[in-house]
C-alpha cells in the first residue's frame, strides 16, 4: 500500500531529529537555535545586520559583478568581430552581387551574359549576377573578359 503525505511527513521528521536537528521554522542546528529566537525577538537587529554585511560585502561583490560583465562583454564582442571577419573570407572569393557597364557592351556580349544565367534590370542599369556558387569560376572568367567595358562591380545590391 502506497504511503500518504502524512506517512512522508513523519518520516522526514525522524530522519530530522535523527540528525540531531531541531525545528523552529527552520531546520536548525541546536547551538543555532537561541540565535535565530533573538534574530525573531528583535527584527530591527537585522536590519541593521544585513545593512553592516552589505557594506562590508558590496564593493568587492561589485568588483566582481563589474569585472565579468566586462569580461564577458569585451568576450560577445570579440565572437561578432570574428563572425563579421569569417563572414567576410567567406565571401572573399566570391564575384560581386551586381555590375554596371560604364561602356554599353556589344549585343553578343549582353547574349552571353544571358545565357550564363546573369539578368538585367532595366530600372537600376545594372546586371545581376547568378547566386549559384557552381559558376562563379566561369562568372569570374567573364568578369576578366569583361573588363574593357569598364564594368563597375557592386557589392551590395541597390535599393
Amino acid at each position: 500500500m502506497p504511503k500518504s503525505s502524512a506517512q512522508y511527513q513523519r518520516d522526514y521528521i525522524a530522519a530530522q531529529k535523527a540528525k540531531g536537528l531541531k525545528r523552529t521554522v527552520l531546520w536548525l542546528q541546536p547551538e543555532d537555535v537561541n540565535l535565530f529566537q533573538t534574530a525573531a525577538r528583535q527584527p530591527h537587529a537585522l536590519g541593521k545586520l544585513r545593512r553592516r554585511i552589505r557594506a562590508e560585502i558590496e564593493p568587492d561583490i561589485r568588483k566582481k559583478v563589474e569585472a565579468d560583465l566586462t569580461r564577458k562583454t569585451q568576450r560577445a564582442i570579440l565572437a561578432q568581430k570574428r563572425a563579421q571577419v569569417r563572414r567576410q573570407q567567406a565571401s572573399s572569393n566570391r564575384p560581386p552581387e551586381l555590375i554596371r557597364f560604364a561602356k554599353r557592351p556589344p549585343g553578343t556580349v549582353r547574349n552571353r551574359l544571358k545565357k550564363f544565367g546573369w539578368v538585367y534590370d532595366l530600372g537600376r542599369a545594372v546586371w545581376i549576377l547568378p547566386d549559384d556558387p557552381a559558376v562563379w569560376p566561369d562568372t569570374e572568367r567573364l568578369l576578366k573578359e569583361l573588363e574593357g567595358y569598364e564594368i563597375e562591380r557592386l557589392i551590395e545590391p541597390l535599393d
